[in-house]
């Protein structure tokens, strides 16, 4: 997945006033994969680093969820999840019928929104133009949003 960011990675105000978010995408020609950052404004510990697929046909897949500190309970393992946590698409869950990021693990590999997407990028191999998307994401995040 290329991504271009070398655009300012800012977070503003949506819909949801209690939220800041920024959207971060690339086109395909099946589709469109989008990272979508997402930070509680009076608590920045409540976060979502979302990775998303929409496909031609406009169906969204959500695949990773990078998860703050709010619980979360595996509906077909009946677990309960307390702390930093990340969501990934199954074929167990979607053949349930039931959201296909369902299904969380708990984590120590991030303590903020800033890691969580440093994590994201990671684990799910996202480069940028030409490049590995971890040194220019970095200075990025230093910038000072949030």
């Amino acid at each position: 997945m290329a991504v271009n960011f070398r655009e300012q990675l800012t977070l503003k105000k949506k819909s949801d006033k209690k939220y800041q978010e920024c959207d971060l995408s690339a086109k395909s020609n099946k589709g469109a994969f989008i990272i979508t950052v997402k930070v509680n404004i009076k608590d920045v510990f409540d976060f979502s680093i979302i990775l998303q697929y929409i496909s031609e046909n406009g169906f969204n897949y959500i695949l990773r969820r990078y998860n703050g500190t709010h619980q979360h309970k595996n509906i077909l393992e009946r677990t309960l999840i307390r702390g930093y946590h990340i969501h990934i698409a199954t074929e167990k869950y979607q053949r349930s019928l039931l959201r296909i990021d369902g299904y969380a693990e708990l984590t120590d590999s991030y303590k903020n929104w800033k890691d969580a997407l440093a994590q994201l990028i990671a684990d799910c191999n996202v480069k940028g133009e030409n490049t590995y998307i971890i040194v220019p994401v970095q200075s990025l995040l230093t910038s000072g949003t949030v």
